[in-house]
């Protein structure tokens, strides 16, 4: 096995559009072994320069980062259990299942060993994302729409951050159970 490579290593669990990004002029990639973020355009590099290996979408991360400039998701024939966005706000209201993870990852350190680390926190799950659908639709922070069978998704990031964020104070365990 081979540890992370920006150039080299192929996106996971993402899809076409994501891989073929990768292969545009000028697009950037963040270092994260799991969960890397490529971007494209005048902030590029803001958003990938940083992305802390325990904190996938906490703070300092790219998600971190577009949540905190009013940022947008455009799903594409997916739902939200596949928005990586939304695991922002487990971070920021810190969730005790984080830490329940027996991910681990290949790392090297400055001297080129490689060892296996487990996450410290990571979210391994995003199945019960699709229940704050209505609610975000209700809210005007997700817009929906389907052309032959086909669905797409527009999401405000902040407002549906900040709408989590809610829940989960409330309760946080709400993504544990449906």
């Amino acid at each position: 096995m081979s540890k992370f490579d920006m150039l080299k290593t192929p996106v996971r669990n993402r899809g076409i559009l994501p891989e073929n990004l990768l292969r545009y002029p000028g697009v950037r990639r963040s270092d994260h072994p799991i969960n890397s973020v490529a971007a494209l355009g005048a902030k590029a590099a803001y958003y990938t320069e940083s992305h802390p290996l325990h904190a996938s979408e906490g703070v300092g991360s790219p998600m971190h980062r577009l949540y905190q400039e009013g940022g947008f998701a455009l799903l594409l024939g997916v739902g939200l259990d596949a928005c990586s966005a939304i695991h922002t706000a487990e971070f920021l209201a810190d969730v005790p299942y984080l830490a329940d993870t027996t991910i681990k990852v290949l790392v090297g350190d400055k001297e080129g060993n490689n060892e296996f680390r487990r996450m410290e926190r990571y979210p391994e799950s995003s199945e019960y994302f699709p229940k704050l659908a209505p609610e975000l639709v209700r809210s005007g922070a997700l817009r929906v729409a389907e052309r032959n069978d086909y669905s797409m998704s527009f999401l405000a990031l902040t407002p549906a951050v900040d709408l989590v964020l809610e829940k989960l104070a409330y309760d946080s365990g709400y993504f544990c159970v449906p």
